[in-house]
């Protein structure tokens, strides 16, 4: 049995690390063509479209989507990985949504580019870190408006893909921008560019210490925010993400403490997770997968502030919480 225990630990190694390996190279190619948009746009473009089609075709290829944490640097690189996380997570979203296979493409080509605005908004606006006055909070705003008008020259973006773009900060109670759109004056698409870019902007802030912990930010829309966002693309989204959304640190009932890695769907109260454990080296980690211990439970989500830091240290959560898709881990298939 410890053997067969070994030989699983050493699968699910590897299958993360393929995952991580896409991921990188996804978050590399978004890099390559967000920078040669305007100077290469017929390049960039078809960049773009290969790699929204590729995860489209291995998201809808596979009955069940696992969503894994990935171990992605915070720091100046954060707007590419903010590109990927959003497309994937709208993705995600999406194929629960049951999108077809071109709803899909247009959504994960306008969430890709959805921030390319922001090439004209001044650095010092983007990266500053205390509270925006109102000027800088409007011209912030411009973004969306540049991003439209950016995107409209380029070549092969389609009308739905372009509806992204322009909405993706559109809520359905009115209260976003730039059109203070309401309901049914956002199409399907927005609504769920809107869900991906706010999770993944209240995950991420430019100043790290005003972040949520990832299950602090689906409870946060859920509860707080209703109304803003579509109520059954929401429950969707917290089914993608789970109760404990990969990122979030827990205790169990028998007291140990893990960083939630992924979540299997169809059972959201028993995600795999990272466990801490003083007297196993922090590169051998235990992989937990709670399916296969059904007499343990999450006792409660832990905010990285109360933890000891030399836990800390060993579970290493996330400075940027980024996300990136494979198939099961809890059988023998590889991602």
């Amino acid at each position: 049995e410890k053997k067969e225990r070994r030989e699983k630990l050493s699968r699910q190694r590897q299958s993360l690390g393929r995952c991580e390996r896409q991921f990188s190279i996804g978050a590399s190619t978004v890099k390559s063509l967000l920078c040669n948009l305007f100077s290469r746009p017929d390049e960039a473009i078809q960049q773009a479209q290969t790699l929204v089609s590729d995860m489209v075709d291995s998201m809808l290829a596979e009955k069940d989507v696992v969503l894994h944490l990935m171990n992605a640097k915070a720091g100046d690189e954060g707007a590419y990985y903010h590109a990927l996380n959003v497309t994937v997570l709208a993705l995600i979203l999406g194929k629960e949504a049951k999108l077809n296979s071109e709803e899909m493409r247009a959504l994960g080509l306008g969430t890709l580019l959805h921030d390319i605005g922001k090439e004209k908004i001044p650095s010092q606006i983007l990266l500053n870190k205390a509270p925006w006055t109102k000027a800088e909070q409007n011209f912030y705003q411009q973004h969306v408006a540049y991003g439209l008008d950016m995107a409209q020259r380029l070549p092969e973006i389609s009308a739905a893909a372009l509806d992204v773009i322009a909405k993706h900060h559109e809520l359905l109670d009115g209260s976003g921008y730039p059109g203070k759109l309401k309901g049914e004056q956002i199409g399907r698409l927005a609504r769920i560019a809107c869900i991906a870019n706010s999770f993944d902007n209240y995950c991420n802030r430019i100043n790290v210490a005003e972040s949520m912990t990832p299950a602090e930010a689906i409870s946060f829309m859920f509860k707080k925010e209703q109304g803003k966002y579509d109520p059954v693309l929401m429950q969707l989204f917290v089914r993608c993400m789970g109760v404990y959304p990969p990122g979030s640190i827990v205790q169990l009932s028998n007291g140990q403490i893990g960083l939630i890695m992924s979540v299997n769907p169809g059972q959201l109260l028993q995600p795999s997770l990272l466990v801490y454990d003083p007297d196993v080296p922090k590169e051998e980690a235990l992989w937990l997968d709670m399916c296969e211990a059904p007499g343990l439970s999450v006792k409660k989500v832990l905010h990285p502030a109360e933890l000891d830091v030399t836990v800390l240290a060993y579970l290493d959560p996330r400075m940027r919480v980024s996300y990136y898709t494979g198939n099961s881990l809890s059988g023998n298939q590889a991602t």
